[in-house]
């Protein structure tokens, strides 16, 4: 027969540690021994964005106003200052020596040529004789009013009241008073013709003018 050993009863507690402690288990107590600190668990920081690789986008520049534009300052025109009144030997008509014609594009380049009409006509009545014209001014470049040409010995000149002229002038003034001669009604004058030429029929004043250099 089977004896029955009759344990005396143990705590509860400890009769589960001897049953555990046969079945080779182990009890892990949760709770903290006395002493040890609780460590925090790990938080997860959050992740950051990956930092982008590609190249900033250019910033377009700013439009710049176009600057105003400074129109040419015109190169202004000079005339050419006028040259010198020619001056030479005359004749005895007071006409300079030498080719009329060359004559008188010098005084269009001196700014000294007009357009004259003839106003009066004297005839000396000396032994040697003399024609004495005076013009009177219709337009041109020459300032003065009433000129001279002819004189004592001045033969052969046919003019007559109403003909135009186109003359070089010498700013020259002067009179004549001779009764003897027939000469008592004579028109002072402020210039004497060096060059002298009678307009053709059909020749404009302005275009005589412009031939010589003269605009008025």
């Amino acid at each position: 027969m089977l004896r029955l050993v009759v344990m005396p009863r143990l705590p509860l507690v400890a009769s589960l540690l001897l049953i555990l402690g046969a079945c080779g288990g182990k009890v892990s107590d949760p709770s903290p021994s006395p002493g040890a600190t609780a460590q925090p668990s790990p938080t997860a920081s959050p992740t950051a964005p990956p930092s982008s690789t590609a190249p900033p986008s250019p910033t377009p520049p700013s439009p710049t106003p176009p600057s105003p534009t400074t129109p040419p300052t015109p190169t202004p025109t000079t005339t050419p200052p006028p040259g010198p009144i020619p001056t030479g030997p005359v004749n005895a008509c007071g006409l300079l020596q030498g080719d009329p014609e060359a004559n008188l594009q010098g005084f269009g380049r001196a700014g000294a040529v007009s357009i004259y009409e003839v106003s009066a006509v004297d005839e000396e009545c000396s032994g040697l004789g003399g024609t004495h014209v005076t013009l009177r001014r219709r337009g041109g470049c020459d300032s003065a009013l009433v000129v001279h040409f002819g004189g004592h010995g001045c033969m052969g000149q046919l003019w007559t009241v109403g003909d135009l002229a186109i003359v070089g002038v010498a700013p020259e003034p002067g009179s004549v008073n001779n009764p003897g001669w027939c000469l008592n009604a004579v028109v002072p004058w402020n210039g004497v013709a060096r060059a002298i030429r009678k307009l053709g029929p059909g020749e404009r004043d302005a275009q005589v003018l412009a031939s010589y250099g003269c605009t008025p």
